[in-house]
């Protein structure tokens, strides 16, 4: 999309809205909430499929007095369910910094917590010897990955130490419902039983076929019938290359320097946002439109900015600083 083309006063983008429980006329009308699920490239659509009814029942009003809201979502050009690809003018990114977040600080607080609870089978009597024999466990594995026979439950395979990173990598972006099945892989990968990481490492392929089948393409936006892997990985490149000017001239030799650099900065997370950046080596095509000017403006409310004083990706503070922004923004965290 070029806002400066000729016929592009107008955009399309794709929009569905699970509705207040009351008309937008009614006193009780709260407003409409957005929602988006990052990424890049999630779809904005199945997004508010999955979440909105969940989220309505924690913002709405428990009293019939009180205020109701819309759930809103919604698809840019190229992305999950708009009709037609695009290019987006882009907000001024001079050097792009991965947002590594404190992926790390979760990962340290499973070891405390696991050292701290007799219910936790990974654990030794310290803090210091359950993360020592977590990375004693990673260096075994990378030494001499663990073979896996084919059952009836998966295929022949091999359980590598990039597998449990892989794990990781999801643990920390839920560690609240994912920390107890970490405890039972360590354990079962330190007694050299790799069954539930092999089941684990393949259950995406198996559950995307049983997905399918219970697929109804008659209900629009049925969930069974939406699989994003088949399609996420290009509009990702194509929004995260054209962002930046970093990495395309780079040579192997700066991508190297440039991996090492953010593996320094997060055991857990540098190799995954290295691995998103590989595409964008040799990609030439930028935007039409290059936004350079300063971004900031007030609202005609102000907006609520919710951060997480721990979170894998978008760190605290990177809220605060949007607050201390020209926005009219009130953060809780």
């Amino acid at each position: 999309m070029d806002w400066r083309a000729e016929g592009s006063e107008k955009v399309a983008i794709t929009v569905i809205q699970r509705p207040a429980k009351v008309q937008f006329t009614d006193e009780r009308y709260g407003g409409a909430i957005l929602v988006n699920p990052g990424g890049p490239s999630d779809s904005g659509i199945m997004h508010a499929v999955r979440i909105a009814e969940q989220l309505q029942t924690i913002v709405d009003s428990d009293d019939e007095g009180g205020l109701f809201f819309d759930v809103i979502g919604f698809d840019p050009g190229g992305v999950g369910y708009h009709p037609q690809a695009g290019m987006f003018c882009r907000l001024p990114v001079p050097k792009w910094d991965a947002p590594i977040g404190q992926s790390d600080d979760i990962l340290e607080y499973f070891f405390r917590t696991c050292s701290d609870s007799s219910a936790c089978a990974f654990r030794e009597d310290s803090i210091e010897k359950t993360r020592a024999r977590f990375h004693h466990l990673i260096e075994s594995l990378d030494i001499s990955p663990l073979p896996v026979s084919s059952t009836s439950e998966h295929s022949a395979d091999v359980v590598t130490s990039s597998d449990l990173r892989r794990f990781i990598k999801e643990v920390v972006y839920h560690p609240v419902a994912t920390f107890p099945l970490l405890d039972r892989l360590l354990v079962e990968l330190a007694d050299g039983n790799e069954t539930t990481m092999a089941i684990r490492k393949q259950s995406g392929l198996l559950n995307r076929d049983r997905q399918l089948r219970r697929c109804d393409p008659e209900l629009a936006f049925d969930l069974p019938c939406h699989d994003q892997s088949q399609w996420e990985n290009e509009p990702a490149a194509a929004i995260i290359c054209s962002d930046t000017r970093t990495f395309s001239n780079l040579t192997d030799e700066e991508l190297l320097d440039f991996a090492e650099s953010l593996q320094k900065r997060s055991w857990v997370m540098g190799w995954y946002w290295t691995e998103l950046q590989l595409p964008c080596k040799g990609w030439t095509i930028r935007p039409s439109w290059h936004i350079d000017a300063p971004l900031g403006s007030n609202t005609s409310e102000p907006m609520l900015l919710i951060g997480n004083t721990v979170d894998p990706v978008t760190p605290l503070q990177r809220s605060v600083v949007l607050s201390l922004s020209s926005w009219d923004t009130i953060l809780k965290w």
